[in-house]
C-alpha cells in the first residue's frame, strides 16, 4: 500500500473514530500533498508550453501531440475532439505528476518542519497549548517516514563523513553529511551533531 493509501485510510479510521486531531492532520498532510502534485503539473504544462529542452519523451511528446490535435480541432470547430484531448491531456498529467512515497515523504518532511518552526516560535511566545498541539502532529507525520537515526547513529555517520571529506568546516562537512543522511533524519538534528563535532579540538 502506498504512502498516500495508508493516509487515506488512516483519515477514514479518524473519522470513524471523531479523533478531530488525526483528522485534521492528515487532511492538511493530503492537501500538502495535492498542491504539490498540481504544482507538478503546472510545472510540466510550462515545460512544454516554453519547449524547455529538459521536456523530452513522455509524456511531454504526448502532452505536445494531444494539445495539437485539440487546437486543431478547435480551429476546426469540432468540439467533441477538442474536449477528449483535453481530457486525455489532463488525465495524463494527472498520473504524469502523481507523488511516489518518496515524493510524499519530502512533502511531510516539509510539513513536520514548519510545525517544528511553529512549535518553536509558540514556546518562545509562552503558548505552551498551542506547541503541544503542533508537537502532537509532529508525532503523526513522523509515523509516514522512515525511522528517523538517533543521535548516535547520527554521529557516527558525520564522523564517517568527517574522516571521508578530511575536512572541520562547517560548508565542507554539512552538506556531505545531509547528501549521505538524506531522509533519514532532520537537517536540524545533522546540523546539531556537526556542529558539537567540529567544535571538539
Amino acid at each position: 500500500m502506498s504512502i498516500k493509501d495508508q493516509i487515506m485510510k488512516d483519515l477514514q479510521d479518524a473519522m470513524r473514530s471523531g479523533d478531530d486531531l488525526r483528522k485534521q492532520t492528515l487532511r492538511m498532510a493530503r492537501a500538502a500533498i495535492k498542491n504539490a502534485e498540481m504544482a507538478r503539473s503546472a510545472e510540466i504544462l510550462d515545460m512544454v508550453s516554453t519547449n524547455d529542452p529538459k521536456a523530452k519523451g513522455e509524456p511531454f511528446d504526448e502532452i505536445r501531440r494531444r494539445r495539437k490535435v485539440a487546437q486543431e480541432s478547435e480551429e476546426a470547430d469540432d468540439t467533441a475532439t477538442a474536449s477528449a484531448e483535453r481530457s486525455a491531456i489532463n488525465d495524463l498529467l494527472g498520473r504524469t505528476s502523481e507523488l511516489d512515497d518518496a515524493g510524499v515523504q519530502d512533502v511531510l518532511r516539509k510539513e513536520i518542519k514548519q510545525r517544528h518552526d511553529s512549535v518553536d516560535a509558540y514556546r518562545n511566545a509562552g503558548r505552551t497549548e498551542l506547541a503541544d498541539k503542533e508537537a502532537a502532529e509532529i508525532a503523526l507525520l513522523e509515523a509516514y517516514l522512515p525511522k528517523q537515526l538517533s543521535d548516535e547513529e547520527i554521529e557516527a555517520e558525520v564522523r564517517e563523513v568527517i574522516a571521508q571529506t578530511g575536512s572541520r568546516e562547517m560548508n565542507k562537512v554539512m552538506p556531505a553529511a545531509m547528501a549521505r543522511l538524506k531522509g533519514r533524519t532532520e537537517g536540524r538534528a545533522v546540523n546539531r551533531v556537526v556542529t558539537r563535532l567540529l567544535a571538539e579540538s
